[in-house]
Order: structure tokens, then sequence, then C-alpha cells
């Protein structure tokens, strides 16, 4: 059972040849810490560091620990002696230690390779050397870790590595060549160019080979080739090394056949075949380049060149021409360029496009807006825009459509837009400063990285390091994903220039040529960003070298500036203050002057490099954001106010509204201007511009403005004499958190809130948020809406003496301590709670108090079987209120009902309000309950058996994590429930709020026939006292049928007692799957302790139950149970009938039910430990 592990290419490990799901992302990367330092110890604290390298979330230590207990599991295997289980990663203090004795290690291995065969070039034993060296290159199957390659601890490593693998190459040429195998040698030192295309070592190792080889052209030709590339693209000529070897190729030098020292002489003729010359770019090319000068091929016109020669980055370069080329053969191409502001990665991406455009591709640009609350759709409405459609009318949401239906439908108007202009001409789309975009434009990128895979397309985005919005991080961080889930996506990271680019650079920009020194020495100053050194590269050489960072740089840019005219800069001061684009109608007016005089006066800053084409052409704007940065910094806080507020006036009266742009713009310009402008303006600005969001379904961006106008509340005296026109802000913002799905945000923010009110508010802001709270996670415990719900727990807590006074509040207050105490071992206090909610809010006589009571009571026990008629009769009470939330709560009672409906054995009750609730919640555009009717639908699926129950789970994981409702051990639970009958269960992690962990693992000790493991943790189970929540009833019907079908009789007695109290109802897992009948499984371990009449009883209430319900793969279940029922009377199971069950069974997949049907059919009884006999 040995494991091995490869580190070379993805991260793999698999054992006895069989890979192992190696989980989420973040375990994945776990593991690859670890086995970086294998054998040595990793602290906690390394380890959650470099696990969330920005801000660990309060969850952190406890996801690594279930991450670090997923990876226990997964890597244990026998002892030595096989007496227990051992697994290699140990729990050490400080940290944990991952042992790999006994166990493969790919990069060990390769290592090991490697220095045989340097230890062998060293000593010219060559031979040793070529089958080291041949061994290492079979052994490398990628880069290091190439599916983590983005993490910082990676990233160093691979790039040690990388040279490592560039030594151990060169090695090889070196190898082959001296054995005479000239033809390997070649194909080694021509892909090792390729790899490192302005290493002079490299390149004299191609001319040593051609030149030993006996080809002396193709040498002077690779040497010529690498010349002019170097000059061309980096401003420098090869060394005086590789410069000599030219010269000795030229004199035709003896020397050159008897290289390496030691080698075999060469053959006569030489069996190397003609290749080509290496082309002036590193990129890999399909055909031979043309000669230096030489025209471009046929139907390739030349490349135009942008107004600055492009200096450097030709390792960037090259992989970017890979990208394109990926991008114009049928397979979508995707690249993220990463770096600090002004380091180069739209200058790069333009260059990368100019190239493109030279062969015929088509380049669309869209740029994100950096100002908050920027419009929906932003980027992508420039895209379509230039590819000749309408925005307004292609990204609409379509009418009558469902919330996610009608997202989906815009992305599939949105991809088909693209295929279709690929279809034509290759597509090139920039997305520039993703880190800005909307979050609705982020989840169409997300859904196109998935979908749009093959057309020629190729799509590049640049992202600043370091720089993200809350509002939309997590929106960012799923459509990074998404990108780098796509297929040979990559992620090209920009540093600073060397002091070979800046002397470059500085002679493009000024025509002068810089010494080394001083080359080095402006390098340093300006860190080698490449925006400092072409502004410096402006001014006079003798001021170049005068001042220091980072004061020099605002110098540099100030010195720009004051070149203006008066009047010229305060056209620019107002165009800056208005954005980053020049919007020449709206600066005209904000100026005062028409816009062709505004015109004229924008030429003076073009003519200075201030302003200029923006990427695409399809306007102008300020050639980078830190001449923008530096016109703003010029501007005194009032006079920079008073111009925000000019905008917003104008922007009043913009006769379009057809958008929520002009809304989203003028509450934008206001809160700038505050506190000049007047807030009670700006505040209703900002309502305008959040209930547009909501109206296009940018829920996020909704939240980001309902905080904005919170802020702008705040920010004037009458800020806390009015607290019920804060709530309701603060409110809104916690319904549009919670319509976004973003549950621990929204968690986070009730917290904080509480803790102020504490401080300074009024009860009735504490009973408000309660009220919202409550319904925040939709029909769901408003503590399944993040993954740390303790500190607003203690925060609820410690309030209820603070709204004593208060009973409205105090209602709320307990209804939602209530639902937050639902996993609370001990059942009275939940209980207590909420039923003191619901005395007070009755005694009280508020009809929106009595709403939250009952709400509070539902979701207390919603999806508890014992409570299920109970929760019936509150939604009915609740649907005859009158009160605020009524519509929403008429979703949640929809949403509820799904699972009391199915407990009751109603199914088709369960259907209507399936059916209902997805209506309601798509018309009211409620994400995060239209998401749990998707699980509702997968649920019943799984009791009818529907075919597609498969495509419902992926539909119901994808709609979930699209919220932030919790993960850790859903889609896994799911995965199992659907695999009962067919024999696929995976692991549960023991991170979930109740021990249901120790039921999966009998089943799969079960299902692997470990009859005393899963005795042993059945035991362990029933002595674990666990809640009585949502997933109690269905596991305790899986548990009972693991101790039926293993006849473990002793268990049956104490499952009988807690199953029988719901022996009339179906059981449920919340709304993830149906479980059966309870009375199936009593019956089956009423079976196994003898008493067959009760088992009659219960059979026969089953199986009514499922033909009353039209239950799927159930009815099986129920006709292997009598099969059962047969044999213990003394019986025979009917052998036609029974080949019928699994014949059917068979049909539909169902292994586990197939190989009962096969143990029964053999009719071989075996006594249990005291009970009836039952089939073996």
């Amino acid at each position: 059972m040995a494991l091995a592990y490869g580190l070379l290419g993805p991260l793999t490990v698999s054992r006895d040849g069989r890979p192992l799901d190696l989980g989420a992302p973040k375990q994945r990367l776990v593991l690859a810490l670890l086995l970086l330092e294998r054998g040595r110890v990793v602290s906690t604290d390394r380890l959650v560091a470099a696990a969330w390298p920005r801000d660990a979330p309060p969850s952190a230590v406890p996801s690594l620990q279930a991450y670090l207990s997923n990876l226990r599991r997964l890597l244990r295997e026998p002892d030595v002696d096989g007496s227990g289980r051992a697994t290699p990663l140990v729990r050490q203090a400080p940290g944990y230690r991952l042992d790999v004795t006994g166990s493969a290690v790919d990069l060990d291995d390769y290592l090991e390779a490697v220095r045989v065969q340097a230890d062998a070039v060293q000593r010219h034993e060559w031979r040793v050397a070529v089958e080291a060296g041949d061994r290492a290159r079979s052994l490398w199957r990628g880069p290091l870790l190439a599916d983590l390659a983005d993490e910082d601890r990676v990233q160093a490593e691979a790039t040690a590595l990388d040279e490592r693998r560039a030594r151990s190459l060169a090695d090889a040429v070196l190898a082959h060549a001296a054995t005479g195998d000239l033809g390997t040698a070649l194909e080694v030192a021509r892909a090792l160019a390729e790899e490192h295309p302005w290493r002079d070592d490299v390149a004299g190792l191609l001319v040593r080979v051609l030149a030993r080889a006996g080809r002396t052209t193709e040498a002077l030709e690779a040497y010529r080739a690498y010349a002019d590339g170097l000059a061309d693209e980096l401003g420098l000529d090869p060394g005086q090394e590789l410069r000599a070897l030219h010269q000795a190729v030229l004199r035709g030098d003896a020397a050159l056949a008897a290289w390496p020292e030691g080698s075999v002489p060469a053959p006569a003729v030489s069996s190397v075949p003609s290749v080509p010359s290496p082309s002036r770019s590193s990129a890999p090319q399909t055909r031979a380049a043309p000669a230096p000068g030489a025209p471009p091929p046929a139907g390739e016109p030349a490349s135009p060149r942008p107004a600055d020669r492009f200096v450097g980055r030709a390792g960037l370069l090259a992989a970017l021409a890979d990208v394109l080329a990926q991008g114009r053969s049928g397979r979508t191409a995707w690249a993220v360029l990463t770096g600090p502001p002004g380091i180069g990665k739209t200058r790069l991406a333009q260059e990368a496009v100019h190239r493109a455009e030279a062969t015929g591709a088509r380049a669309v640009w869209g740029r994100c807006l950096e100002e908050e609350g920027a419009p929906a759709w932003w980027p992508w409405r420039a895209v379509v825009r230039a590819l000749g459609a309408d925005p307004a009318v292609l990204l609409a949401p379509p009418a009558g459509a469902d919330a996610d239906a009608g997202r989906f439908l815009v992305y599939e108007r949105l991809e088909e837009l693209l295929r279709s202009a690929a279809s034509r001409a290759p597509l090139v789309i920039v997305l520039d400063d993703l880190q800005w975009a909307d979050a609705t434009s982020l989840a169409a990128l997300a859904s196109l990285a998935v979908t749009l895979h093959d057309a020629d397309v190729a799509v590049l985005a640049t992202l600043r390091d370091g720089e993200r919005r809350p509002a939309t991080e997590d929106a960012l961080r799923r459509a990074l994903g998404a990108v780098g889930r796509a297929p040979d996506a990559r992620d090209l990271a920009l540093g600073p220039l060397d002091a070979a680019d800046v002397a470059a650079m500085v002679g493009t920009v000024s025509g002068e040529a810089l010494s080394g020194s001083d080359a080095a020495s402006l390098a340093e100053r300006t860190g080698g960003n490449p925006l400092f050194v072409r502004e410096y590269a402006r001014l006079p050489a003798q001021e170049r070298l005068g001042a220091a960072l980072p004061g020099a740089v605002r110098a540099v840019l100030g010195r720009r500036l004051e070149v203006l005219e008066p009047a010229v800069l305060d056209v620019v001061r107002a165009a800056a203050v208005i954005g980053e684009r020049v919007d020449l109608p709206l600066l005209g007016r904000v100026v005062r002057l028409d816009p062709e005089r505004a015109a004229d006066l924008l030429d003076g800053a073009a003519d200075e490099a201030i302003i200029g084409p923006t990427p695409g052409g399809t306007g102008y704007g300020f050639t980078h954001a830190l001449l923008r940065d530096e016109v703003l910094a010029g501007l005194s806080p009032i006079r920079r106010q008073r111009l925000h507020l000019r905008v917003a006036d104008v922007l009043a009266d913009a006769p379009s509204t057809s958008t929520e742009e002009p809304l989203a713009r003028r509450a934008h310009h206001l809160v700038a201007a505050l506190p000049l402008a007047d807030v009670r303006a700006t505040v209703q600005a900002c309502r305008a511009a959040a209930r547009r969001a909501e109206e296009q379904w940018s829920y996020e961006t909704a939240a980001q403005w309902w905080e904005t106008a919170l802020a702008a509340w705040d920010s004037a005296p009458h800020g806390h004499a009015d607290p019920d026109g804060r709530d309701a802000l603060l409110v809104a913002q916690v319904a549009a958190l919670a319509r976004s799905g973003r549950g621990q945000t929204l968690l986070d923010l009730v917290e904080s809130s509480l803790a102020e009110v504490q401080a300074t508010g009024t009860t009735a802001t504490v009973g408000r948020l309660c009220s919202a709270l409550l319904r925040s996670a939709g029909a769901w415990p408003w503590t399944s809406g993040g993954d740390d719900p303790l500190p607003l727990l203690g925060r609820l807590a410690s309030l209820e003496r603070f709204v004593e006074p208060d009973p409205v509040a105090r209602v709320r207050l307990l209804a939602a301590m209530g639902v937050g105490q639902g996993y609370n071992p001990d059942p009275r206090v939940a209980d207590g709670l909420t039923r003191g909610a619901l005395a007070l809010a009755e005694e009280v006589g508020d009809v929106e108090a009595l709403a939250d009571a009952l709400v509070g009571r539902i979701l207390t026990y919603v999806g508890v079987a014992s409570h299920a008629e109970e929760c019936e009769a509150l939604l009915a009470r609740l649907h005859a209120l009158d009160h605020a939330q009524r519509d929403v709560d008429g979703v949640l009672l929809h949403t509820v009902s799904t699972m009391s409906r199915t407990l009751l054995g109603d199914v088709a009750g369960a259907e209507r309000h399936l059916a209902a609730g997805a209506a309601e919640a798509d018309r009211l555009r409620l994400r995060l309950l239209r998401a749990q009717l998707r699980w509702a639908e997968f649920g019943l699926a799984t009791w009818h058996g529907a075919g597609d129950a498969q495509h419902l789970l992926d539909g119901a994981i994808e709609a979930h994590r699209r919220t932030e409702l919790y993960e850790l051990g859903i889609f896994e639970l799911a995965t199992n429930l659907l695999g009962l009958d067919t024999g696929h269960v995976v692991e549960w992690p023991q991170a979930f709020q109740v021990r249901e962990d120790l039921t999966w693992a009998a089943v799969r000790a079960a299902f692997a026939g470990d009859r005393d493991r899963a005795d042993a943790l059945v035991a362990e189970r029933l002595t674990v006292q666990v809640p009585t929540v949502w997933l109690t009833l269905g596991h305790l019907t899986v548990l009972a049928n693991v101790v039926a079908d293993l006849g473990l009789v002793h268990h049956a007695p104490a499952l009988v007692e807690q199953l029988l109290p719901d022996r009339h109802h179906l059981a449920m897992v919340g709304q993830v799957a149906s479980c059966g009948p309870v009375a199936l499984p009593l019956a089956r371990l009423s079976t196994v302790l003898g008493d067959v009449d009760a088992a009659a009883a219960d059979l026969a209430l089953a199986e009514d139950m499922v033909a009353r319900n039209q239950g799927g793969p159930v009815s099986l279940r129920c006709a292997l149970a009598r099969f059962e029922l047969d044999l213990a009377r003394g019986g025979q199971p009917e052998g036609a009938r029974l080949g019928e069950v699994a014949a059917q069974a068979e049909r539909l997949g169902l292994r586990r039910l197939v190989i009962r049907a096969a143990e029964l059919g053999a009719r071989d009884a075996v006594p249990t430990d005291g009970g009836a006999s039952v089939p073996g």
C-alpha cells in the first residue's frame, strides 16, 4: 500500500498506482507545504499564514485542522505489523510533520538523477551522464507544483528548481554531444534555447552543437538570430565569451570538433537533421522565423509598432505569444498579468495586442473603473459595444426569466457574441484593472472561463497586486479561480526592470546613452518601475539622478504638469475629478465651455502626454493613473470638493436614466464632495444608486451603496438624531448582503453594528437588526450563513438586559438567540428562548414582532421531523399575518414546507411548494432562497429516483457556492446520500457541527466488508450526544441500515428506541436528500431482532407511504426488506420476483441493491450474535 507523491507538475498522490482525491485547493496547498518540508515540522502559524496570506478569518485554525484531519485519514495505511492504522502525517509541536519514509517522491528521484548527472559530467563519465540525464528528463512532468504556482512559498522553490533543470539540460547537451549523439544534443539545446531565449550560455550551447555537427552556416545563423533579437528586444550585445565563440566558428577553429573534452569523434557525415534558426521571439514557432529584415510571410502584415519602442520583458512577451497562438488555434486562451501599479501590465498587454493585430487578430478592451459603486457590466459594456452590439439590449435581464436562469441567459448571449466575432477573425479581449471590476462582470468572466473553451479567443486580464475591494473580493476570487482552472491558463507576474532594461528605455525615450553605473543607480531609485523610468528619461540628463524616491517620482510627475498653461491645467483638473476617462460633453458642462473649446485645451495636455488614447482607441484618458493622482494631489481639499459638487450638479440634469450609471456616478461625486455636499441629498443619491443596482440584480454593488449611504449619514450632525432613518439604511444593507449570499460578511456586519448600538444606540435598532438576521440565511438557521457564528452568538447573549425595557426588541432578540442555539446539545435552551419570544409577542400584540417570533421558532426546528406538524401550523399563522416581510416570508414558507411536507409523508405537497417557492424567489430575486430550493429539487429527485439527480446536484452545488452559506461537509453529504444505493461514498469532514462523520465512516467500513470496524463505529456514534437537528433523523436511518445489513443485533434496540417516535415520517436530511420512510429501517431492525410481527407492520406502513408518494429506488429497498422478512419467517424469497428487483436495480446503477439481492438469492442464513438468523 505504498504512497507515491508527485510534486513535478500538478500535485498528485497515489496509492498502488491509483490517484487519491486531494480535496479543496487550500487542502492541497497545506499538503504541498508539508511535502516541501517533508520530514521537518511545519508550525501551525506557518500553515495558516500560507493558506490565508491576507487577513486569516476567525475560522482559519478550525478549517486548517479539518484539512489536516482529512489528509491524515487520506494518507493513512496499515502499520508494518498490521496491528493498527498509521498515518505519515503526525502532530508534533508546534505543528505537523509529514514522514515520507518508504514512499516515492518524484522530486527526490529527479534531484538524485540530476546529482548523479552533474557528478558524472564533472568526471567526464559521459555514458553515466547520458543515462542519468535521460532519467531526469523522463521524470520531469512539469514545473514544481504547477497547480499551486501562484503561492509565494511555491514560487521561491519553483524558481530554484527551474535553474537546476536548466543546468541539467545543459549537462545533457554536453553528455550527448560527447558520446556522438548530436541529434539528441541538438534537440535538447533547441528546447533549452526556447525556454531561456536571452542567455548567452544557452545560445552558445546551440552554436557549439551545430558547429560540432559540421553545420557551420546554421551555427552562424543561430548566432545572428540571437544577437539581432537581443539588440531588438533588450538593446544589448552578446557577451565577450559568446562573441569569441562566433569568431571561432567563422575561423573554422579545429577545437570546435573536439568539444566537449573527452568526446568521441564526430561522424564524417552528420546525422543531425537541418533545423531552422532560432526565432527572434522566444516563443516556440510553428515554422522557421524569417531572416532579420526580411518581409513577413504572405498573409501576415508587418506589425505596427507603438509610439515608443517596447523594451525588455522578452520572456513575458514570449509567454503571451504562446497564449495568443493558442487563442487562434480553436482553444480559448487565458492569461492574467499581475504586478504593482506602474510596473507595465497594461503596456505589456498593448504590445502583445499590437503583435496579435499584426497577424490579423481583432482586439477589444474593457477597462474597469476605480470609482466605488461601478455600474454593473462596465468592462463588458465596452467589449460588447466594440463588437457592434448594444449593451443595453444584450446585457439586460430577460423579461420573465427567473433570477438564475436570467443571469445565465445573459452569459450565453455574451458568449454567442464572442464566438460570432471570433468566427470572423481571432479575437483578443483585454480586461484592464480587473481588481476594480464589479461583481456582475466578474461573475460573467467566471462563467465564460467554464463555457468558452473552444473558440479562437484569447482573454488577457491585468490585475494590480494587493488591491481589492471588500465588496467584490469574493467575486474576484471566484473569477480568478475559474480562469485559473481553464486549460493552459497562465498567471504572469511582472517584476521590475533591471539595469540593462532601464538603460535601453532611457535611450529609447531620450535618445541618449546611459552608462552602466547610471543605469544601475536609476534602476535602484525607480525600483525598476517602467513608468518612473520613462518619466525620469524625459528630464534633462543632469537632473535624472538628483532626487530620491519617493519624492523624486512626485517631482517628476509634477514637472510634467508645470509646463501646462493655467487654462489647460484647469480643464485637466476637472477631467481628473470626473474620472480616469475623459468624458468630453460632461467636462464641457462642468468647466462651462463648449466641447470644442474644451477639446482644444485638452490638446495641450495631449502634447505633454498627460492624456492620450485609451487602450482600444475608444476614447481618451490619462496616460497613467499616477498622473491623474498627481493632478488630484495638486488640488486643495476644498477645491476638489467643489469640483465634485459641480460634477454632481451637472449629472443631476443628465437626460438619460436608462441605466444605473448616471445615478451611481452622481452618488460617487456627492460622496466625494462631502462635507460641502448636502448630506441628505448624498444619502438620497446613494439610496437611488443602491435601488437601481438591485433592479439590475447586482446586490453586491447595492450593499456597497447602502454602506456608503450609512457612512454619509453618520458624517452629519443629525446622524444620531433620527435612528429610524439610519436603521432603515442598515437593514437595507443587511438585506442586500443576504440577497447576494454574503452570509459571513452579513454576520460580521450585524455583530459590529450591535456592538456600536450597545454603546450608543437604541433598543429598537437591536430589534431591527435581529429581525434582519433571522431571515439572513433564507429558510435555514442564520448560523448556516457563514463559517463562524460564535462571535455574534456571544454578542446577542450580552444584549438581553439592554433590551429588557423594549418588549418588541426583546421578542426579536430572543427569536434570533433561539435560532442561534439550535445546535446546543441541551434542547431546552433553544426551546425556551423561542417559546419565550412567541409568548411575549402574543402578549405585546405587535404584528411585526409576532411574525419575527414565528419565523424564529420555525427556523429553529426547520427540517426536524418531530416538529414538522408544529412548523406547518406556525407557517399557517405566519401566512395569515399582514406584515412588512410578507413577500419574503411567503418564499420562506414554501421553502420550509418542502421539508415539513416531505417529513409528514406528503411528497406531492412538497413539490407544489417547491414550484411556488421557485417562482416567487425568481420574481423577488432572492438568490439565497433560490439556492436552497435547488437543494429541494435535488432532494425530491432522490426520492423519485430521477435520472437527472446528478445534474440537479451539480446545479445545487453551483448555486450554493455563489453564496456564503456554510460549505464544509455539505457537498460530501449530498454525494454520499446519492451514493448509498450505488456504493459511492466519500469521507465526511469532522469539522461539521455534529459528529455524523462517524455514521459515514461506518457506512464505508460496511461497504468494504469490515464488519468489526463498522461495529465499533456504530457503537461510538450511539454514545455521542448530538442535538436533534435537520440531519439527525436521516443519519439515524442510514445507521440503522448498516446495523441491519451486517446483522449487528446488539445495536438494534437502541436504534429502534430512537427511531420509533418518527415511525410515520419520511426521513430527510434537510433539503439535501431523502432517506426513505422511517418505518423501513425500523422493519429491518425488527427483522434482525426476530420480532416479525412488528417488522411486518412497519414494512406495510413503509410500502404504503412509498406507493402513495411514488417512490423510486426506495420501492426496491422495500421489496428487498420483504424478502428479508420472508427469510426470517422461515420462508423462501420468490426467485423470479427477486430477479426482477435485481435487474431493475442493475438498470438504475444501484450496485448495493444488486449485491443485496444476490445475497438474499443465495438463501445462506448466517446466525447473528443472539438474534434471529439473517442473510449473510
